[in-house]
């Protein structure tokens, strides 16, 4: 809220940006899917966002752990209300690690995956790649115009 006085803002409403948080993650889900398919990739939907397609399952699995942990950790502590649960979510992360270089992060995220999952997911890049249409500036001058506002 501005302050009339000080002519300062004041407070945040923050029921506002709680209300429409939902829409704003949906928007946010529509675009990025909409952009990886541009890029060339089919993507299949799921109960909250999508996925990319070719992409294995036990991969997905590898690379979400977290929820798993979450619902573990759930039911070692009797928790059953959805509420607990999100604040449990909210309040169970591990601190973040210290920065690694790019090449090195990628070695390890390769590491957890099997040769089966390596190669599908090395063949769905590959696909994608030659179904994506060249990038141009022409494209992105969107994007550009709507950093630069």
């Amino acid at each position: 809220c501005m302050d009339p006085v000080e002519s300062e803002i004041k407070a945040i409403h923050f029921e506002r940006l709680v209300n429409i948080a939902p829409k704003l993650r949906n928007l946010y889900h529509t675009l990025l899917k909409d952009e990886v398919e541009r890029l060339g990739y089919k993507t299949r939907d799921t109960q909250f966002a999508f996925e990319i397609e070719g992409i294995p399952e036990s991969a997905i699995k590898e690379f979400s752990q977290r929820t798993a942990k979450i619902e573990d950790l759930k039911d070692k502590l009797g928790i059953t209300s959805p509420e607990a649960k999100a604040k449990l979510g909210a309040t169970s992360r591990s601190p973040k690690q210290p920065g690694k270089p790019w090449d090195e992060l990628v070695a390890e995220w390769r590491g957890r995956l099997s040769a089966s999952d390596l190669s599908a997911i090395d063949r769905t890049v590959a696909d994608a790649k030659a179904q994506a249409p060249q990038p141009t500036l022409e494209r992105n001058a969107h994007f550009t115009e709507f950093a630069l506002e």
